[in-house]
């Protein structure tokens, strides 16, 4: 799997007065991996090991291990439920409205940058955090909460980590 790029969209650069953000990685993928194996291998890429305070494009530091405020040990493929186009869809949204409506450009960045991924015909896989332990001490606390999808195609080969959290 090869990373590809990152994009951040924050909320502030929106004029909302909060730290939350939303990142989006993508990664090529070989289309001969199972659904398994494409999840073990997102988990143990190095990307993916980020405490998500490093620069963007900046190869995580650290010791790798922490998944942003989750020990990356408890990760596993096993951490992830498939999900639907529309619960994937209105799980986002839910997080991005939790202080109320967003603005027309940001409903729009969102929907052009993120909820586009979410169609039919890919794979869609929440991270289900319940289970997951916490970075101790926690460095940051994500009042916002965390959300995580990993949405690929076979096919095309493309694979993007959506994490949507705040500062």
């Amino acid at each position: 799997m090869s990373y590809l790029g990152s994009k951040i969209i924050k909320f502030l650069d929106y004029n909302y007065a909060d730290f939350r953000w939303v990142v989006v990685r993508r990664f090529s993928l070989d289309s001969t991996l199972k659904e398994r194996d494409v999840l073990s291998a997102v988990v143990a890429h190095p990307y993916y090991r980020d405490d998500y305070y490093s620069p963007l494009d900046v190869l995580p530091s650290g010791s790798g291990e922490v998944h942003g405020p989750y020990m990356a040990s408890s990760i596993s493929f096993g951490s992830f439920v498939r999900e639907g186009v529309t619960d994937a869809v209105s799980k986002i949204l839910t997080w991005a409205r939790q202080d109320g409506p967003l603005s027309a450009e940001l409903e729009g960045i969102l929907d052009k940058d993120i909820l586009t991924n979410f169609s039919a015909g890919r794979s869609i896989f929440r991270l289900d955090i319940s289970s997951i332990e916490l970075e101790s001490p926690p460095v940051v606390s994500r009042l916002s909460g965390f959300v995580e999808y990993v949405v690929f195609d076979k096919s095309s080969r493309n694979l993007e980590l959506i994490v949507c959290s705040d500062d």
